[in-house]
């Protein structure tokens, strides 16, 4: 198992979108060999692949658009 840090996990997602800028990009955040957490960012209109996680859950959280 990954030790895990007691301190909270700040990420600037608005560094990294200013760096990157227009997507269509992918930016990894974190992975601790259980969760996986990326920073999408797509073109207006796109939509994503039907896909189907049967060991997992996964959720998307929209911050912006």
């Amino acid at each position: 198992m990954l030790p895990i840090s007691t301190e909270p996990m700040q990420i600037r997602t608005s560094k990294i979108i200013d760096s990157k800028g227009d997507g269509p990009w992918y930016e990894a955040l974190f992975s601790d060999g259980r969760n996986n957490v990326g920073l999408i960012c797509d073109t207006p209109g796109s939509v994503n692949d039907d896909h189907y996680h049967p060991d997992f859950n996964e959720f998307w959280i929209i911050l912006k658009g």
